[in-house]
């Protein structure tokens, strides 16, 4: 098994220590970076073919997902006058896509309805290499409505399975938070300048 990573000297991409005090979300982002690497490190240590470690894999995938979704509470504490005033301000940013509703969609399975765990793929291709990766769930209507407030709409059902139908997990986190740092500095600015941009 790998070693776990090195929590107590952990190396942030994502949320400079300059930022903490803008914002208390960007201590959150920061939780997520290191959720983050305990999934990867998780999925790095679960061979596609036998899993041994398929529960630490989910549960490292679970607590990421809440965390993400922690991220968008605190903002909208911190930021915004409730659910529906942060929602609207998303709904305006680019960054807020396909990607971060799916994300946020699948937690809300996973806090309110059923688990969501990762799923295994193994294709093998003539003539070339064998390719194993770790994907998310793919989503169709009916589970939309088993949710009150699906933050994926039904339209971007095709592009979010095509999307986790074709990408790694690791990846696709780590274009999570990338986008998540870019929403973070723009609400960070909102802070610093109410009514800036901020949704009526």
């Amino acid at each position: 098994m790998l070693p776990l990573p090195d929590y107590e000297h952990f190396q942030y991409h994502f949320s400079p220590p300059e930022l903490l005090d803008e914002l208390v979300a960007w201590a959150k982002l920061r939780e997520c970076e290191r959720r983050f690497a305990t999934y990867t490190w998780a999925e790095s240590n679960n061979d596609i073919s036998n899993p041994q470690y398929r529960v630490l894999l989910n549960d490292a995938l679970s607590g990421l997902l809440m965390t993400i979704e922690a991220v968008f509470q605190f903002l909208k504490c911190e930021s915004f006058s409730g659910t529906k005033d942060m929602e609207k301000w998303l709904a305006a940013q680019p960054e807020y896509d396909v990607l971060l509703r799916g994300l946020r969609t699948l937690r809300h399975f996973e806090a309110h309805v059923e688990a969501k765990p990762a799923a295994g793929h193994i294709t093998v291709v003539v003539g070339g290499p064998t390719m194993r990766r770790w994907s998310l769930q793919a989503l169709d209507s009916n589970d939309l409505k088993r949710l009150r407030y699906p933050p994926l709409s039904v339209d971007l059902l095709p592009e979010w399975n095509h999307l986790v139908g074709q990408g790694r997990n690791v990846v696709l986190f780590k274009q999570a938070l990338e986008k998540l740092e870019v929403l973070l500095n723009r609400a960070k600015e909102l802070k610093r300048h109410p009514g800036s941009g901020a949704p009526a």
